[in-house]
C-alpha cells in the first residue's frame, strides 16, 4: 500500500471495527496499515472483506494477512480455471482475442 491508500484503508478498517463493535483508535490504525502495507491494497480490500464475513472476534493484522493469502489465492485458482476453460475453447474468430485479453491479465506479485 501507499500513502494515497490510507484513507481508503482507514474507512475499510472503520467499517470492520463497527461490524465487531471494537474500538479503532489513531494508533491501532497506523500500526495496521504499516503491518500491511507490503500488500497491494486492492488485496488488503479483500482480506478485510473476508476477514469481516469469517472471523468471529476482531482480527488481529496476522489474521488479516492470513485472508489477504487466502483471497489472492482463490482469485489466482479462479483465473487459472478461466484460463483452463478458455483455452479449452475451440478454435473460433473470438478466440484468439479473448486469448490475448487473458494474457494481458497480470497476476499479483506475492510478497
Amino acid at each position: 500500500m501507499t500513502k494515497e491508500d490510507r484513507q481508503e484503508f482507514a474507512v475499510e478498517m472503520s467499517m470492520l471495527a463497527e461490524v465487531f463493535t471494537e474500538p479503532l483508535s489513531e494508533a491501532r490504525l497506523e500500526i495496521y496499515f504499516e503491518d500491511l502495507r507490503v500488500y497491494d491494497f486492492e488485496h488488503v480490500r479483500l482480506g478485510i472483506r473476508l476477514a469481516r464475513r469469517t472471523k468471529r472476534f476482531f482480527p488481529k493484522v496476522a489474521d488479516i494477512a492470513e485472508c489477504i493469502d487466502d483471497a489472492v489465492e482463490a482469485r489466482v485458482q479462479a483465473h487459472a480455471m478461466a484460463a483452463k476453460t478458455l483455452y479449452a475453447l475451440p478454435a473460433g474468430p473470438r478466440t484468439g482475442e479473448l486469448k490475448r485479453a487473458s494474457e494481458s491479465l497480470r497476476l499479483p506479485e506475492r510478497t
